[in-house]
């Protein structure tokens, strides 16, 4: 197994393991580092990736799927503890799930839709907000569930603009290998 697979492994991991310790009662501090330090493997084997410069399946499907079950279930789980907003992490989660299939689809149809800076800066933004809201107290005067809310509205926007963005790469590249 290559080792920026396991990063991608052990980030996916984490999507079972916070949630399960913010319902058992943990620590908030404590499930904050440890999402943090499972967000951080995103740029680890990107990282790694990049230095071998090796293109596979596995970090084009893989590492965004990783990112995924990290966010996806730690964000469910924040919206049934505590007062996240409910319509822009609802538009979020779908426009995840779409375009994780989009990005199947397009690999089934031989072509490839890379990661636009936009997707980047959102899922930064993402787990900003998830880290934000696993917080959720005040910190040296800054409420962190307000930095949440901030991020998440970052992330809502950049995610329509993101989705948009890969929904109209997708049909140009699909209409183009139909043509043919």
């Amino acid at each position: 197994m290559k080792v920026e697979n396991f990063f991608t492994i052990l980030r996916g991991f984490g999507g079972c393991i916070v949630p399960v310790l913010m319902i058992s009662g943990f620590s908030r501090v404590f499930i904050f580092f440890l999402y943090v330090a499972f967000a951080l493997t995103d740029i680890i084997d990107g990282l790694l990736s990049r230095r071998s410069k090796e293109k596979s399946l596995d970090g084009d499907i893989f590492d965004p799927l990783a990112d995924k079950v990290l966010f996806i279930p730690t964000l469910i789980t924040l919206m049934k503890l505590q007062d996240v907003p409910l319509i822009p992490s609802i538009v979020i989660v779908i426009r995840e799930i779409v375009v994780l299939g989009l990005r199947i689809s397009a690999e089934r149809h031989s072509f490839h839709i890379p990661s636009s800076f936009s997707a980047k800066l959102k899922t930064f933004a993402e787990n900003f907000a998830v880290g934000s809201y696993i917080l959720r107290d005040e910190y040296f005067g800054i409420s962190a569930s307000f930095l949440g809310d901030v991020s998440l509205l970052v992330a809502f926007i950049l995610a329509v603009v993101s989705g948009a963005q890969y929904i109209s790469q997708y049909l140009k590249n699909i209409r183009s290998t139909t043509k043919v």
